[in-house]
């Protein structure tokens, strides 16, 4: 049987799950926030003669890593789009290109069977005229010849077998059927090579282009390469002797630093794109130099290293 005292006592235990609950993100929050800890390190780039130089002014800044691994799956999927854009181009081009070959290769040996019906023509008007005047075989071979074919001139050259001309026949099929026909293939030919030309060298031009364009998907060497939607969860600025700080949360991280320094007249552009994990014996002593530049050391600091590789595999399949 239930007590006057039975409902109050939901009403706390569900107020106090309800607390607990909302206690949770705080707390946790709470703990990464007294539980930060700190990366140290110089930035400083070693010269050909072995002297060293500390950088001062260098924008340094820590992105968490699977912001950065979001980010790079991301740059991934933009570039399998783009090759799946290419490859489909290519197929359409060569749906395109078949077309073309069939239908010119039709017309021209149209032009071809019209050149060699002339020529039959023009024996068998040379046979009646000459040898055989009252055949009959002939004169159906040729009046099937002119009605059945597009010879040139056929519907002239119908009126003047009827009135037995066959003399005229010879020489009109001759002189002006038969340049006509060869013409009309020579045409044909032509056009043909014309459109198959153009076609391939425009399917080239747009493929190179699209071959070229996928470098413009490796994202500069800069920090402001990086999207709007990641966080650089703790900032600072290289001193004099190219010291830095940053207060970060126990965790795997990119740091990402930035500057340029004067040569002479020549301004070199730095770019560290460097994975640290911290704590670490890395994260309480950590040197940007020459040793990890992006792009250009070890592969552990190359940001985009599979991304290029990829790259040139992807070019190297893409001949135009």
């Amino acid at each position: 049987m239930n007590t006057p005292e039975s409902p109050n006592r939901v009403v706390k235990i569900s107020i106090s799950v309800i607390a607990a609950v909302l206690a949770l993100p705080l707390l946790y929050f709470g703990y990464r926030l007294i539980s930060y800890k700190q990366i140290n390190g110089k930035v400083l780039i070693v010269q050909k003669d072995v002297e060293v130089k500390k950088l001062a002014l260098i924008q340094i800044g820590a992105v968490e890593a699977e912001d950065v691994v979001q980010w790079k799956t991301a740059v991934n999927e933009r570039l399998r789009v783009a090759v799946e854009k290419i490859h489909l181009y290519q197929k359409e081009a060569a749906t395109e290109e078949a077309e073309i070959v069939d239908v010119g290769g039709k017309r021209m040996a149209n032009a071809l069977d019209c050149i060699n019906r002339t020529k039959e023509s023009i024996e068998a008007a040379r046979k009646i005229w000459l040898v055989e005047r009252n055949s009959p075989q002939l004169r159906l071979k040729i009046s099937d010849l002119l009605t059945r074919g597009n010879i040139p001139l056929n519907q002239e050259i119908l009126e003047l077998t009827k009135n037995n001309n066959w003399q005229d026949v010879y020489h009109l099929l001759s002189e002006a059927s038969l340049p006509d026909a060869k013409h009309i293939h020579e045409l044909a030919a032509s056009d043909f090579r014309s459109t198959l030309d153009t076609h391939q060298k425009d399917y080239r031009i747009k493929l190179i282009s699209m071959r070229e364009a996928l470098d413009f998907l490796i994202p500069p060497s800069t920090v402001k390469a990086l999207p709007k939607d990641v966080k650089i969860r703790a900032h600072d600025v290289t001193d004099e002797s190219g010291s830095f700080s940053l207060q970060v949360a126990p965790g795997d991280y990119y740091i990402f630093a930035e500057g340029d320094r004067m040569v002479f007249t020549t301004t070199e552009h730095y770019f560290w794109a460097h994975p640290i994990t911290v704590p670490s014996q890395e994260s309480e002593k950590c040197l940007m130099g020459n040793l990890n530049l992006d792009g250009e050391s070890t592969h552990r600091d190359d940001l985009w290293r599979e991304l290029r590789r990829t790259i040139t595999e992807q070019k190297s399949n893409i001949q135009p």
